[in-house]
């Protein structure tokens, strides 16, 4: 039960974040700082929201699906997903 209520809350706050970030963020998202603290390569604003977004509800659906080990490797990947959604974000302020 627990996992089918996180799951759904996981896709809420997925959706709700990818359209707070495509509103925020601008069209080139920094994905990568040299040593020296300097941004060193961009990504397009599409792609920094969209695979983190995909990654999130595809695993939290696949959790919802699946009752074995696997279920539970895929709702840990949709937790990445939104972490990686917020790490874009708090980088790029």
């Amino acid at each position: 039960m627990w996992r089918k209520v996180l799951s759904i809350i996981l896709i809420v706050a997925a959706v709700a974040l990818a359209v707070f970030l495509w509103f925020r963020l601008p069209e080139k998202v920094v994905s990568h700082y040299g040593l020296d603290g300097k941004p060193s390569q961009t990504t397009p604003k599409v792609l920094a929201i969209g695979l983190p977004l995909v990654l999130t509800v595809v695993g939290a659906v696949l959790n919802l699906t699946d009752r074995t080990a696997s279920g539970k490797k895929a709702l840990a990947a949709s937790i990445v997903g939104l972490i990686v959604m917020l790490t874009v974000f708090f980088l790029n302020r």
